[in-house]
């Protein structure tokens, strides 16, 4: 009897206790009033939460708060090639048409002056210069070329200016003028290409440059010209980054100088090989800078 009686005691003291327990919370915007606990959007606590995995299990990575996402990530860009240095005053990429350029001489069918997509895949559009045996395009007693002249830029004397384009050819027989600065009638400088990617320059050059092409590769050229007469001025000529030639003094001043280039047969290229030898040459963009 007094073990039944204090059993009963027993169960009426559990009884007690669990209805007056304290409820669980409910869901809320924030955790318990004092706790070191936050409450989440459903009031549940959050404490060391796991990192997020990815599908395989591994940790995703954390972007931080200034990775961009797609929309914010840039385009890949590439380069059609190198850019004339000082103030920009002119530029042709050949993605729209050839404004400033016209064809030497001005006969010259469009089959040997083409805008094309670049062979190589590497500069977007450019500018196709052929000439095949038995061409005869030509201006007056001078050789046959097929040329495009840069007729929307001119400089005069007392300029400083740069001019910047890229070269290829498709095979390293040249055997013609590849680019000059003209003025009236005795071109300032004269860049030719000979036989196995040999190079000169005329009419102040001395022999052939230590700098070969090669064919079916981009070269980007550039040249610096301080157009003053007398001692002070100059004819700097870059390849690829390196400096093939420079000249103080000498040169031919004159009034609206100007860039031709493409093909422009030289003595040297209608001698042997040279009158049954196709050529094919590529140029990029062309800009021009004051400097």
């Amino acid at each position: 009897m007094r073990a039944n009686l204090q059993e009963l005691v027993l169960f009426l003291a559990v009884l007690g206790c669990a209805s007056t327990a304290r409820p669980a919370a409910s869901g809320g915007s924030g955790g318990e009033a004092g706790g070191d606990e936050t409450g989440g959007a459903g009031g549940s606590p959050v404490r060391d939460a796991a990192p997020a995995r990815s599908v395989d299990g591994a940790p995703e990575p954390d972007a931080g708060p200034d990775a961009p996402g797609p929309a914010d990530t840039a385009p890949a860009t590439g380069t059609q090639g190198p850019t004339a240095l000082g103030q920009i005053v002119y530029s042709q990429d050949f993605e729209n048409g050839h404004e400033g350029i016209t064809f030497s001489p001005t006969n010259l069918p469009e089959s040997r002056a083409m805008i094309v997509d670049d062979p190589l895949g590497q500069r977007g559009k450019v500018m196709r210069m052929q000439w095949l045996p038995g061409d005869n395009y030509r201006i007056g007693q001078y050789h046959p070329r097929a040329n495009i002249s840069n007729t929307g830029f001119y400089y005069n004397s007392g300029d400083r200016v740069s001019y910047a384009w890229g070269y290829m050819t498709e095979s390293d027989y040249i055997g013609a003028t590849m680019a000059q600065n003209i003025s009236g009638g005795d071109p300032i400088w004269m860049l030719r290409g000979r036989a196995g990617g040999e190079l000169d320059v005329i009419p102040i050059g001395n022999g052939v440059l230590s700098f070969k092409m090669q064919a079916k590769r981009w070269h980007d050229i550039r040249v610096e010209v301080d157009y003053v007469p007398g001692a002070a001025g100059s004819v700097e000529i870059f390849i690829d980054g390196q400096m093939v030639f420079t000249r103080k003094g000498g040169l031919d001043v004159g009034p609206r100088a100007h860039w031709d280039g493409g093909i422009y047969l030289t003595s040297f290229g209608l001698q042997g090989e040279g009158p049954n030898t196709a050529r094919t040459v590529y140029i990029s963009n062309l800009s021009v800078g004051k400097r």
